[in-house]
């Protein structure tokens, strides 16, 4: 899963929208994940 949220491809998994990929990118940086520094994870602008 990390590899698809760094490539940006986290919408691949089937049944994951917007608000559930925004959830695992907040998770993900509240343990410590660093985040990218080009925008939004998720593609989203």
């Amino acid at each position: 899963m990390i590899t698809l949220l760094r490539t940006r491809q986290l919408d691949q998994i089937w049944g994951l929208g917007p608000r559930r990929i925004g959830e695992i990118e907040v998770a993900l940086v509240f343990v410590g994940l660093p985040r990218d520094h080009g925008g939004p994870l998720n593609g989203n602008q």
